[in-house]
C-alpha cells in the first residue's frame, strides 16, 4: 500500500475492515493538512467546521489518523480547546492562522507546550502578538504553570514558518526568547506577504538567530524577499556557525535596491561545503542580482534558477564545481548565456560532464541545432525532462540523444510549429497527407510511415506530460495523427496527461481520437483537459513579452470542462 496513490488508498479502504484499518495510516500520511474553521459566516466556507470534523473522528472506530491540520477563523484560543483536548497529542503539523489582533503570549505558548507537545512544524502569521517585549512575563521568566525546566520548551518542534502582516514590526526580544525555545529547529520560512514592511521583517528575524543556541542545527532557510542588508546579516551568521544544507530565496522587489555579486559569493562560499540543495527566484521587473560565478560547491545535489530577466551564474563547470549535482532546474526566457550555463566546446566536452544529473529542466528558447546531443555529451544519465519551445528537429535529437527517458513534460506553444512529425517520426509531408485524409489512421500502420525516431521507441518512458499554451484554441501545436500514431502507442506509459491552456473552446484532438487513446491504454492514467488562463497572455503585450509569458509564467488555471465526461465501455472518463 505504500506504491498506491491516494485515490486508490480511498478505494482500498471499501475492500474490508483490515484493508480500511491499513489504508487510513496510509492516507492521514499522504494527504495534505486538514483545513478546519470556527465559523466564518461572512464569507463562503473553505474548510471543515471543527465541531463536525470532532464528532465524526469521536465516533470513528480508528480514532483520528490524521496529524496535519490548517486552522483559520477564530479569534481566541478557548474555541478550539476541544479540538486540542481530543487530539493535541497527535498533531505533528498545524498551520495556525491567528487573528491580526491576537496577543494572548501565555495562551499561546501553553498551548504548544501543554495540549500539543508532539508538534514538529508550525506555521504562523505575525500579530499583536509579535510586538510584546517579552515572550512570557519577564525576561527568562518560567510560569508556575507550566512543569518545564528552562532550557527546553518546544523539543520536538523542528519547522517554524511566519509571515509579516501590514504596519505590523515584530519584537526581537520576543523572537530571540522564542528561538530559545526551539533549540531543535531545522528549518526557518521566512515569508514575505506585504512588502512595505517586508525589509524590517526579514532582517529582525535574521538578527534575532544571531543569539541561538540551535543556530547550528538550522540545515533548512527560505527567505521570500532578500536584499544586500539580509546578506551582510547572514554572512553574520554563518562565522556563528550557520550551516545550511537547503537555501531558497526569492527577489522581490523591495525599495528598488542590488543585490551586489560578491557579497552573494562571499555567503555562498560559507556554505559551500555543506550546501544540498540551492533554489534562486529572481521575480523582480529589472534585473537586481548582479553577475556573480558560483562558487564550487561539493556537495550541492539540487541547483535551480528561475528568473525573469537576465541573470549570470559565471561559468558553470558541473564536474570540478558540481560533481555531485543530481538535479538542474533552468527557468527563463532569453535570460541565460547558453555558453556559460551549458559550456560545450569540444575540448570541454568530458571534463564538464555531469554524470550524476538525472533530473534536468531546460529554459526556452535554447532550441540550438545539435543542442540535445551536445547536453546529452554533458548528462548522458538524464531520467527526468522537461523542456519548453521545441521543434519537430529537436524533438527526434531528444528521442537519439536520452533512449532511457522514465519522465518527459514538454511546454509548447502557438509559437512553437506542429509537432506531429517530432512526436511520431513520420515525414512532415506524411503526416500533412494524415490530416488531410479522413480515417487514414486505419488505412496504415505506423511502421509503414514511419522514418525517423519517435517518442513510441522511449521503452522507459513511464510518464509524458503536455500543456499547450495558446492564445486561442485549437491550435493546431498536435492533432489527431499524433494522437492515432505516437499517444495510442504508448502503451508502457502509467501516466499521460494532455492539457491545453487558453481560450477554453476544444481540443486539438478530436473526440473520436481522445477515445480511442483511453480505450488501448488500459493500464495508463490518462487525463486530457482544457484550461482557461484568466488572460494572463495578453495580445497587447510586446513580442519578446509574449513568449515570455507564454513559456515560463505559471498561468492561474480554471478547469472550464471539470464536468465533462467521455463514456467508454460502460465507463466514465473525465478530460
Amino acid at each position: 500500500m505504500d506504491q498506491l496513490p491516494l485515490k486508490s488508498l480511498l478505494l482500498a479502504r471499501l475492500v474490508c475492515r483490515k484493508w480500511n484499518a491499513m489504508a487510513t495510516t496510509k492516507v492521514a500520511n499522504k494527504s495534505g493538512p486538514i483545513q478546519l474553521e470556527v465559523y466564518q459566516p461572512w464569507k463562503p466556507s473553505r474548510g471543515i467546521k471543527v465541531s463536525i470534523f470532532i464528532d465524526v473522528m469521536r465516533n470513528s472506530m480508528l480514532g483520528c489518523p490524521f496529524s496535519k491540520y490548517s486552522i483559520s477563523s477564530f479569534h481566541a484560543l478557548e474555541e478550539l480547546d476541544r479540538f486540542f483536548f481530543h487530539f493535541g497529542r497527535t498533531i505533528k503539523h498545524l498551520d495556525l492562522n491567528l487573528p491580526e489582533g491576537f496577543d494572548d503570549t501565555q495562551a499561546f505558548i501553553t498551548l504548544l507546550i501543554r495540549k500539543i507537545p508532539h508538534l514538529e512544524s508550525l506555521r504562523i502569521g505575525c500579530c499583536q502578538m509579535f510586538k510584546q517585549m517579552y515572550l512570557i512575563g519577564r525576561p527568562n521568566d518560567v510560569p508556575e504553570s507550566l512543569p518545564f525546566g528552562k532550557k527546553v520548551y518546544l523539543g520536538c518542534l523542528r519547522t517554524f514558518c511566519v509571515g509579516n502582516i501590514i504596519n505590523m514590526i515584530p519584537s526581537k526580544s520576543w523572537l530571540e526568547a522564542f528561538f530559545k525555545m526551539t533549540p531543535n529547529l531545522e528549518k526557518l520560512v521566512l515569508h514575505v506577504n506585504f512588502k512595505e514592511n517586508g525589509n524590517t521583517f526579514i532582517r529582525i528575524v535574521l538578527e534575532a538567530l544571531m543569539n541561538h543556541d540551535g543556530l547550528k542545527n538550522i540545515r533548512s532557510l527560505m527567505i521570500s524577499c532578500l536584499t544586500e542588508s539580509h546578506l551582510r546579516t547572514l554572512i553574520k551568521l554563518a562565522e556563528c556557525g550557520l550551516r545550511l544544507k537547503k537555501f531558497r530565496f526569492q527577489d522581490l522587489c523591495i525599495h528598488l535596491t542590488e543585490i551586489n555579486g560578491s557579497t552573494l559569493e562571499t555567503f555562498l562560499a560559507s556554505q559551500a561545503d555543506n550546501l544540498e540543495s540551492l533554489e534562486i527566484d529572481q521575480s523582480s521587473n529589472f534585473p537586481r542580482i548582479r553577475p556573480f560565478q558560483l562558487p564550487p560547491m561539493k556537495s550541492l545535489k539540487t541547483l535551480s534558477v528561475v528568473s525573469s530577466q537576465r541573470i549570470s551564474l559565471g561559468i558553470l563547470n558541473y564536474s570540478s564545481h558540481l560533481p555531485k549535482l543530481e538535479k538542474l532546474t533552468l527557468r527563463g526566457y532569453d535570460v541565460f548565456s547558453s555558453s556559460n550555463v551549458f559550456p560545450h566546446s569540444d575540448g570541454a566536452k568530458r571534463s564538464i560532464a555531469g554524470q550524476f544529473l538525472t533530473v534536468l529542466s531546460l529554459p526556452s528558447k535554447l532550441n540550438i541545432p545539435h543542442f540535445p546531443k551536445v547536453l546529452a555529451s554533458m548528462f548522458p544519465n538524464v531520467a527526468d525532462l522537461e523542456v519548453r519551445g521545441v521543434t519537430n528537429e529537436c524533438l527526434k535529437e531528444i528521442w537519439e540523444s536520452w533512449p532511457r527517458l522514465e519522465k518527459l513534460k514538454l511546454v509548447v506553444s502557438h509559437f512553437d510549429d506542429n509537432i506531429d512529425s517530432g512526436l511520431t517520426g513520420i515525414p512532415d509531408e506524411v503526416c500533412a497527407e494524415l490530416r488531410n485524409e479522413p480515417n487514414s489512421e486505419n488505412d496504415c500502420g505506423t511502421e509503414n510511415v514511419k522514418t525517423a525516431t519517435g517518442i513510441t521507441d522511449l521503452k522507459y518512458l513511464r510518464s509524458f506530460e503536455m500543456e499547450c499554451r495558446a492564445m486561442w484554441i485549437p491550435c493546431q501545436i498536435i492533432t489527431d495523427v499524433a494522437g492515432y500514431f505516437a499517444l495510442a502507442k504508448m502503451t508502457s506509459l502509467r501516466k499521460l496527461k494532455v492539457t491545453e491552456i487558453g481560450v477554453p473552446e476544444k481540443f486539438d484532438l478530436s473526440n473520436e481520437c481522445i477515445q480511442n487513446i483511453i480505450k488501448t491504454l488500459k493500464h495508463t492514467e490518462v487525463t486530457f483537459k482544457i484550461m482557461d488562463d484568466h488572460g494572463r497572455w495578453q495580445l497587447e503585450l510586446g513580442r519578446a513579452d509574449i513568449l515570455r509569458n507564454t513559456y515560463e509564467s505559471e498561468p492561474q488555471l480554471e478547469d472550464h470542462n471539470k464536468d465533462k465526461e467521455y463514456v467508454v465501455d460502460d465507463h466514465s472518463y473525465a478530460y
